[in-house]
């Protein structure tokens, strides 16, 4: 009898004083942990706002970059600090390799090219992009695309819709929005090889969105000729 007295005792006390004695309120920085369930809680509480989420947690980071600690003492480490990112891609990016696992995961929405892809791939990736995407390029397109709208607005009152896409919006939104969580659903869950070998669901709806965002992405776009002369009227001939 004595003994179960003590039992109830030191089960009873713990319970006691958490719910009787004022707590201070929490200071803790980034993603909760815990024991051997790590930040998995935070998670799938949150899961239907995942970008929010982590948002949230790294702006709240003086550093604005926190460890997500997984089940079995894994982590990994998410940032959104541009210095950061920076370093990665820019100064350090061999050191930080996707991996062949992530690039596999991703391969049926993204392909090999320069967000899935590694080492020599990459570079001669970022060699061929590195023409479109720089300054003069982008200012050379814009400034094409902007004249045009602006003369055919002032002259004959009609708009060209050149800066933007009309071509079913919504569809193609809806699309790659389903692509995505798709993928977002596989990544979290770990279950691409047997899903793929048992045909379920997710991975039979992923493959149906490949055509059309296939063809929202290498669709042939109109050539634009630009003009050799530059001009600081955009709307002047």
């Amino acid at each position: 009898m004595e003994f179960l007295i003590i039992i109830f005792f030191l089960v009873s006390l713990p319970i006691f004083i958490f719910f009787i004695f004022p707590r201070k309120p929490s200071s803790h920085i980034g993603f909760k942990s815990y024991p051997i369930v790590g930040s998995l809680p935070g998670l799938v509480k949150n899961r239907h706002r995942f970008l929010d989420w982590t948002v949230e947690i790294l702006s709240g980071c003086p550093t604005q970059t926190a460890v997500f600690r997984r089940p079995g003492n894994r982590q990994f480490v998410m940032t959104a600090n541009p210095a950061n990112v920076e370093f990665m891609l820019k100064t350090k990016f061999d050191s930080f390799p996707k991996g062949e696992r992530f690039i596999s995961l991703l391969e049926d929405l993204l392909g090999r090219w320069i967000f899935n892809s590694d080492g020599e791939m990459w570079w001669k990736q970022r060699k061929t992009a590195s023409y479109e995407f720089s300054t003069r390029s982008l200012r050379d397109f814009v400034m094409t695309n902007a004249t045009v709208e602006i003369n055919t607005r002032l002259y004959f009152d009609v708009n060209m819709n050149m800066l933007k896409s009309v071509d079913q919006p919504m569809e193609k939104k809806t699309i790659v929005g389903k692509a995505n969580y798709l993928r977002h659903l596989r990544i979290v869950r770990n279950t691409k090889k047997r899903k793929k070998k048992l045909s379920l669901t997710n991975d039979i709806k992923l493959p149906r969105s490949h055509p059309p965002i296939q063809t929202l992405y290498y669709k042939p776009k109109p050539y634009i000729p630009i003009p050799k002369s530059k001009t600081s009227n955009l709307i002047s001939f």
